[in-house]
């Protein structure tokens, strides 16, 4: 019978309790919040010196790198799933990676990653990947604060081969309002107005 009972105590009180779909959800917002607080003025200091809107730069930002708690953001310092290409110079991370064919099926591919310094050098080369490559320039036509058109456009220039990736921009920044950050200025005390290659937020 004393077995019985510790048994139903260690059962109810003790043993380690699977989180609810509900304590997920919030566990997610709380930390995408969390990621958004960090980085959203450096997101709006990208969006003054080459015109990504900050929204876009934040929901890729959370898609790509899994709110900063993908493997590539923590071994990487690369928040933008940036690949290395034929030019790139500087040290390299390989990982298998999803894509997408033409007919909208999914695969997976060993892939060579960018490896960054910090997580503000990943933010400034995102904005220079997307402002002096050819394949991106019709987007800087685009009205800076539509970020349905931006999410779009990512996706038709060959960003991600994902077919949802412009609704799952759109969903990120209608859900956590990203958008209001496309408004904004920096404030005075900002350190990124002075020096933002100086800063680290690690």
């Amino acid at each position: 019978m004393l077995i019985y009972f510790l048994f139903l105590f260690w059962f109810h009180w003790i043993q380690p309790k699977t989180p609810t779909k509900a304590e997920k959800i919030a566990a997610n917002n709380e930390a995408i919040a969390a990621y958004v607080e960090r980085f959203h003025p450096l997101a709006i200091a990208e969006m003054h010196r080459l015109g990504v809107p900050a929204s876009i730069t934040l929901a890729q930002g959370i898609l790509e790198s899994q709110y900063g708690k993908s493997e590539l953001a923590q071994q990487a310092n690369n928040h933008f799933g940036m690949k290395c290409g034929g030019n790139w110079e500087g040290d390299s991370y390989s990982k298998f990676t999803g894509e997408w064919n033409n007919e909208a099926q999914s695969y997976r591919q060993l892939a060579c990653f960018r490896v960054f310094d910090s997580a503000e050098a990943s933010f400034r080369a995102h904005s220079d990947f997307l402002r002096y490559r050819k394949y991106y320039q019709k987007l800087f036509l685009l009205p800076s604060k539509d970020y349905k058109a931006w999410a779009k456009g990512l996706q038709a220039a060959g960003y991600a081969t994902d077919p949802k990736y412009p609704d799952k921009l759109i969903s990120l920044i209608e859900r956590f309002e990203l958008d209001q950050y496309d408004q904004l200025l920096l404030r005075p005390e900002s350190p990124w107005v002075l020096a933002p290659d100086t800063l680290s937020f690690d």
